[in-house]
């Protein structure tokens, strides 16, 4: 084998085991998929522990309040997702316009 041959294989072997995931990538999905509501909740959740702590919002502690609104919002996106989202992605389709379009389509395109 040559040295550039070799050179390469060792390269490989360099950069490959990095490029592997060493995770699962599951939770990442699952949070990529509901992190619209992640979004959406995150400062509902703030403001209410806030108001039951009965605190400001930079007199409280950070891990405290982050891991107490990460737990809720993640909670209520996955509940909003599976409640609201869902539904609308299966039965948009019936209502959508372009749907609406392309059967007037070929209905006239069958009469003829």
């Amino acid at each position: 084998m040559s040295q550039a041959a070799i050179n390469g294989l060792n390269r490989e072997r360099m950069v490959l085991p990095l490029a592997k995931p060493r995770t699962s990538a599951r939770p990442a999905v699952a949070l990529g998929v509901v992190s619209y509501g992640i979004y959406l909740w995150h400062e509902t959740w703030m403001l209410k522990i806030l108001a039951w702590l009965h605190r400001p919002l930079f007199q409280t502690g950070f891990l405290k309040l982050t891991l107490g609104v990460s737990v809720l919002a993640i909670g209520s996106a996955a509940a909003s997702y599976v409640i609201v989202e869902q539904p609308f992605q299966r039965f948009l389709p019936l209502f959508c316009l372009s749907n609406v379009f392309n059967n007037l389509g070929e209905s006239a395109s069958r009469s003829k």
